[in-house]
Parts: structure tokens; C-alpha cells; sequence
């Protein structure tokens, strides 16, 4: 036995608390038998189950051991065993379940998380434990078939975690904390000695593992982002260190291919860092990396993401996990067989059944039926664990053929919580619209900012009026337009300005010209939109929304200190969107459009004013449409190059009528 003396470091505590705080089970949750025939893995419920490949059915084997939730499993070389560890609050008990009759025997207790490892012969368990009086760390190696064997290999007086045997079992690698950072060590159980090999730098490396008896490979944290990093290696022989890839998520484990030329990790694709900011899920897949030269082969395209990936002891298939994020209670295994390119899903009860029969229609490529299993799912179980993911599948069919159905895209889209899910989705929604148009930024006509408005509200007041783009998709019940403005700032309050939309049915002489006291449209108008607050008491506001009819007068009247309801059947705001700029998604009923939404084009004009909540502050210059007794355009920002303050100034100043010119997209018929 050798007794070695490192300092402990908290850099090396760090790493266990982010690993076991952030990912609440992020050790091995799936494990192939020795043959490649049955795969046994951890579900969302902490229950094991094994799938068998040659019948594709999921059995139950163990939920708990005495009230402790498994988090740990690996299936053994004899007998048909398992390793299953079971939580002890912050430590493991480890126990061997023989399939059948599953009966259990314990092997060790008390091992602490991320520090043990199971021989390539599986004969040997080698882990450590905090010895509670001298508070060092006894590593130890015990025979699995034989518990009552064990031998204290040697003792460590700093923290000791991710102990790993080599193939032929003379060495044993691990990590302890030293003044320089946390330290790769080795024991050497030949000789009984101890040395340390490099440092992994401050932020500690996860996951070591032999490729052979001569190198090992660990995955080393970046500064910049705590869940990515590179893969890296060492020799023994050169006592060298090197980069082999880089993006690859820390806190999946990799799975070396049994002829050990290449590894299988979870990586974020280069290009992708503003998905990777809004939180898209399925910026993550796996990846084959060839350890030699460091090529990187894409093997998965999940839409939620792939992780914590396990390859076949025969090398054609593997199974992982999406999504990848182990504090989301809904998980779903994968089988994705590499000579064919064919997924199996694995499901376990009547929900995932559901779930997977969807996927599986969509691989086979018919979408009644991946759309019927997807409607089938949220019906029966509308608070379903997947729901998300099945409205993601939903507003994907319902936005192609054979479908076209925004309405029901949309209303899918509205029961999606997951913010990045939800961010993933929205692209989706505007890949193919009925029109568009841009505008270029800070083209405003009138300005209203002030220093003293930008003092208090912390920013340029006059971005939330100046108009970037418009969208607009026809559905059968409403028109869906989106607004873009040149800040992400008040999209949930819209006080700043006040939107109007102008529709002409493709008659310029019929309707209302009017925009405002001072100012016209070149074209009549069948039907406005407001889209502005209305201030009645001091700070206290109400939206306030209203259709206008060919005349001017009122359609409809929307007063609430909120958007309006779903249930309100006109107009509904059915997204925000704060990326690059702000953006405002509505709802505008077809009915409430009236005879602008018949066999005619539409033509669409988008105007800002001043916003309504500078009644309560006045720190902006105020709104007015007469200045020394001269008509004044009062519009902040509207579509065309014709609209422009110059053009309007001069207007204003000769005398002449304030026009708003143009139109800013055309909208062909709606079907």
C-alpha cells in the first residue's frame, strides 16, 4: 500500500459540485451487453430497463434499491450482469443485478460519485472512499464475484475522483487537486508507487479514459464556456499531451469504438454559436472522431439534441440519449444502426409509445400518420412530458404539404414553454412567407428621443419606432404578420410606440386616408389596425387595440391591461421575439379584415407614432400634428424610400399635404 500526500484544491471540488448540481446524473446510463444484443439503460424515472434487440421490446428490472434512485449502470462480461450504482446522498452504493432472476448483491458502499471504475475483464471494481477519520481517500480494487476480497491499494490525502484501470490493469489513472490545478496521477501497481503526469489546467478535465495501455484520452473545459471544451490525449510513451477536437460537451462521456481508432462524443457544430446562445437543443449531435488525426464525421441530425452516447461492443450501432439536458424529467433512447442509417425508438410506456410510433412514421416519410400519433399523444395525455416536443413535430408537418396549415402551426406553437425549443421553432414559422419587406435602420421620419427620455429609460427611445421589416403568412381564419422594430426592448409593454397597419384591397380610390389629424395615405385604406396604450390614470395604462372599417369608423375595441386573450376572437399577439432585433408576431382575423381578405391583393403600409406612456412621463418631445399653425407629420417611421423626413419637411414647409407614400409589401390572395 502507498500513502501519497497532495494538497486538496477546490478547483477539483468545483468540478464535482457543477457535475452533480447542474447534471444530476450525468455517470453512465446506458450500457450494451457483451454480444450487442441488449441494451440496459437508465430512463427519466430512474428506473433500469433493458432493451432486446432481437424482439425491439423494453422490459422492467429495477426501479430502487431500498427508496435510492440508480443512477449508474454497466453491463459486466459474465454471467449476464449488471453494475447498477444507487444513490446515497452524495455517495454510491454499488450493487451486481443478475438478469434473471434479479437478485442483487451489494459489492461496496459508500464509493463516492465519479470516483470508481469497473476493470475491461469486468473481474475488478476499483473506487474510492473517504476514509471519515483522517478525511484522505482510500482507493481500493475489489473483486465483483467476490465482495469479501478486497485490497487498499493506497492512500491519497486530497480529493480523488474518475480513478481508471488500464487493459492489462498495472496502472491506475486518476485526478487529485495540486497547488498548480487539478493534476493527472498515476499508480503504478507493479512498482506500488505513485507520480503525478501533467496538470489539467484550472478548470479540472472530465471523463479520462485508456485507449490502451499507453494513452488516454479526457475531454479539458474551456475558460470561455464551462460546457464546451477539446479532446485531448497523453502518451506515456512521449509524456506528451494534445489537442485532438475541439467543441465537444464536457458533460457527455465518450465512447471509444472497440477497435479504439476512433471516439464517439457529443459535439456543437462550428457556426452555430447564435443557436447555441438562444438555447437551441438541437445544436448538440454526436460525432465520430478519428484519434489520429482529429476528423470529425456528423453521425446524428436530432432535433432536441444527442448525448451521452454508448457504441456496440460489435461497432453498428449505438444508442444515446436527446435531449441532453438531464434536468429535463423527459428523456428517450435512440438506436441508430451506422450500416444502415435506420433509428429505432425505444418506448417503455403508453405515452412514449405514442411518441415513437410519430418519429418512426416521420422516418418512414408518411406524415398523416406521424401526425395522427403526434395529435393521439397530446389528447390522451395533454400534460405530457413531451409535449413540447411533440408541438415541435406538429408545426413542422402542418407548415408543408401536405397540410399548409399555419392556424393549427401556430396554435401548436402557443402551448411550447421551453424557451429554447420555442427560440428553435420560430425560424420555422417564417421560412416561406406570403410577403416581406425591410426597412433600412435609424431612416426615422420624426424623432422624439431626448436626453432625459434616454436618461431614465436607459436607451435610445426612438429604436422602439423605427421599423427594420415585415412578414406576413396567410392562415384560414387569420393573417399572421410580423414586425420587426430596431430594439428588443418594450415588446411586452409597447408603450414606447404606437403601430398602425393599413390594409388596401387593390382599390387606391376607396377607403380611409386619414393616419392622423396632420397627416395622409396615398392609397384608401379598407381597414386600419391600432396597435397602441391608452392612458387613463396617471401610469396606469391599458392596451388598446382597434379595427377601423372602410370609413373610419370602429369594427372593434380591444381595452385590457393585457394583450388580448386567446379567446378574443379578432387579434391576439402570438409571439415576442428578442434576438438580434425585437419582434411582434399578431394574429388579425380574416373575419374582422372583411372583404380585404377576398380574391384580391393586398397591399400593406406599416406606420409608428409616438407611444402613449410619454402622457404619463413626458420626457420625449411631445406628439403634436400643428406647429406655428403649419401641419406637421407626426409619424415616426413607415415603409418606402419615398418617406423620408427630408421629403416631408419640405412637404411641411411649402404648404403642401403630408403624405405617407407607398406601400411597404404586397400580399397576393389568400387561398
Amino acid at each position: 500500500m502507498k500513502r501519497c500526500l497532495i494538497i486538496p484544491n477546490i478547483v477539483l471540488v468545483s468540478i464535482l459540485v457543477l457535475m452533480t448540481s447542474c447534471f444530476p446524473n450525468p455517470l453512465q446510463q446506458i450500457s450494451w451487453n457483451p454480444e450487442g444484443t441488449e441494451l440496459a439503460y437508465i430512463g427519466a424515472d430512474s428506473t433500469l430497463w433493458i432493451w432486446d434487440s432481437r424482439t425491439g421490446q423494453c422490459t422492467h428490472h429495477a426501479k430502487t434499491f431500498q427508496g435510492q434512485e440508480i443512477v449508474f449502470c454497466k453491463w459486466l462480461r459474465l454471467d449476464d450482469d449488471i453494475l447498477l450504482g444507487v444513490q446515497q446522498e452524495n455517495q454510491m452504493n454499488v450493487y451486481k443485478l443478475d438478469i434473471p432472476p434479479d437478485a442483487a448483491v451489494k459489492v461496496a458502499d459508500d464509493v463516492e460519485a465519479f470516483a470508481f471504475d469497473v476493470s475491461e475483464d469486468s473481474e475488478f471494481l476499483y473506487y474510492s472512499k473517504q476514509n471519515e477519520e483522517t478525511k484522505s481517500y482510500e482507493i481500493w480494487e475489489k473483486s465483483i464475484d467476490h465482495p469479501e476480497k478486497e485490497e487498499l491499494l493506497f492512500i491519497n490525502n486530497g480529493e480523488t475522483i474518475c480513478p481508471i484501470i488500464n487493459p492489462s490493469r498495472t496502472r491506475l489513472l486518476y485526478q487529485s487537486g495540486a497547488e498548480s490545478g487539478v493534476s493527472f496521477c498515476v499508480y503504478d501497481k507493479i512498482a506500488d508507487a505513485t507520480r503525478e503526469l501533467f496538470t489539467g489546467g484550472d478548470e479540472g478535465s472530465l471523463w479520462p479514459a485508456w485507449v490502451n495501455d499507453d494513452r488516454i484520452i479526457y475531454l479539458q473545459p474551456v475558460k470561455e464556456n464551462d460546457s464546451l471544451g477539446s479532446l485531448c490525449a497523453y502518451s506515456f510513451t512521449t509524456g506528451a499531451t494534445e489537442e485532438i477536437a475541439s467543441n465537444v460537451y464536457v458533460f457527455s462521456q465518450p465512447s471509444i469504438r472497440p477497435d479504439r481508432e476512433s471516439v464517439l462524443a457529443t459535439v456543437f457544430p462550428q457556426g452555430r454559436e447564435k443557436e447555441i446562445e438562444a438555447g437551441w437543443l438541437s445544436v448538440a449531435q454526436i460525432a465520430e472522431i478519428r484519434l489520429a488525426s482529429g476528423e470529425m464525421k456528423l453521425l446524428t441530425d436530432e432535433p432536441f439534441g444527442a448525448g451521452y452516447v454508448s457504441i456496440c461492443p460489435t461497432g453498428n450501432r449505438i444508442a444515446f440519449r436527446t435531449p441532453i439536458d438531464t434536468q429535463k424529467k423527459v428523456a428517450a433512447f435512440r438506436i441508430l444502426d451506422l450500416d444502415k442509417n435506420r433509428r429505432h425508438f425505444l418506448w417503455r410506456n403508453d405515452e412514449e409509445r405514442l411518441f415513437a410510433a410519430g418519429e418512426s412514421f416521420l422516418e418512414n416519410k408518411d406524415p398523416y400518420m406521424a401526425l395522427a400519433q403526434f395529435q393521439d399523444l397530446l389528447q390522451k395525455y395533454p400534460e405530457t412530458e413531451f409535449r413540447d416536443f411533440a408541438a415541435y413535430y406538429q408545426i413542422d408537418l402542418l407548415l408543408q404539404q401536405p397540410f399548409l396549415n399555419p392556424d393549427r402551426a401556430v396554435s401548436a406553437f402557443g402551448v411550447m414553454n421551453d424557451g429554447g425549443l420555442r427560440a428553435q421553432t420560430r425560424p420555422m414559422l417564417w421560412i416561406n412567407p406570403d410577403c416581406q419587406a425591410t426597412d433600412p435602420p435609424e431612416d426615422w421620419i420624426r424623432t422624439y428621443g431626448t436626453e432625459d427620455a434616454t436618461k431614465q429609460f436607459e436607451f435610445n427611445t426612438d429604436l422602439t419606432r423605427d421599423l427594420l421589416g415585415v412578414s406576413a403568412k396567410w392562415g384560414d381564419e387569420y393573417l399572421y404578420v410580423r414586425i420587426d422594430y430596431n430594439s428588443t426592448r418594450d415588446l411586452q409593454g409597447l408603450v414606447f410606440q404606437d403601430t398602425l397597419l393599413l390594409f388596401d384591397s387593390d382599390s387606391p380610390e376607396e377607403g380611409i386616408r386619414e393616419i392622423s389629424p396632420s397627416t395622409r395615405w396615398d392609397r384608401g385604406a379598407e381597414c386600419q389596425v391600432w396597435l397602441r396604450h391608452w392612458y387613463d390614470n396617471e401610469d396606469k395604462s391599458q392596451y388598446d387595440m382597434e379595427f377601423l372599417d372602410e370609413k373610419g369608423e370602429v369594427k372593434s375595441r380591444f381595452l385590457s391591461s393585457g394583450f388580448p386573450h386567446p379567446n378574443y376572437p379578432y387579434f391576439n399577439i402570438v409571439d415576442t421575439m428578442q434576438e438580434e432585433h425585437g419582434s411582434v408576431v399578431m394574429a388579425i382575423s380574416r373575419k374582422m379584415l372583411g372583404s380585404v381578405s377576398a380574391n384580391r391583393k393586398i397591399y400593406l403600409q406599416v406606420c409608428t407614432f409616438k407611444g402613449g406612456i410619454e402622457v404619463h412621463t413626458g420626457k420625449e418631445l411631445p406628439r403634436v400634428q400643428v406647429m406655428d399653425g403649419h401641419p406637421v407629420c407626426d409619424v415616426a417611421d413607415a415603409f418606402g424610400s419615398e418617406n423620408t423626413a427630408e421629403r416631408l419637411r419640405a412637404d411641411e414647409a411649402q404648404g403642401k399635404p403630408l403624405v405617407i407614400r407607398g406601400y411597404a409589401t404586397c400580399l397576393e390572395p389568400a387561398s
